[in-house]
């Protein structure tokens, strides 16, 4: 059970990184879009609109992913707790 609880927390700590990096650029083109920073003037928004687009269904799934391990790494002292309790008899 221990060895749960350690990938749970590897795999936490990588789709973080993960999170941060796809989160961070789909703010930078959420802006550009939403505020329109030249990109008209270069002709490019319907690259940066893709590229936003593309990158929320990753980052949807790391997203999940990360929860599903937080939710390991907290539900885990609960479980451990309740299997070693001492059983009357």
């Amino acid at each position: 059970m221990n060895q749960v609880y350690i990938w749970a927390k590897k795999i936490h700590r990588l789709t973080m990184w993960l999170i941060l990096g796809l989160g961070g650029t789909m703010m930078v083109t959420g802006l550009m879009l939403r505020f329109g920073i030249g990109l008209a003037d270069f002709g490019i928004e319907l690259a940066v609109r893709q590229l936003h687009r593309n990158t929320s269904g990753w980052f949807a799934a790391a997203l999940s992913v990360m929860m599903m391990t937080g939710l390991v790494m907290y539900l885990y002292p609960y479980i451990i707790r309740w299997k070693t309790k001492p059983k009357l008899e």
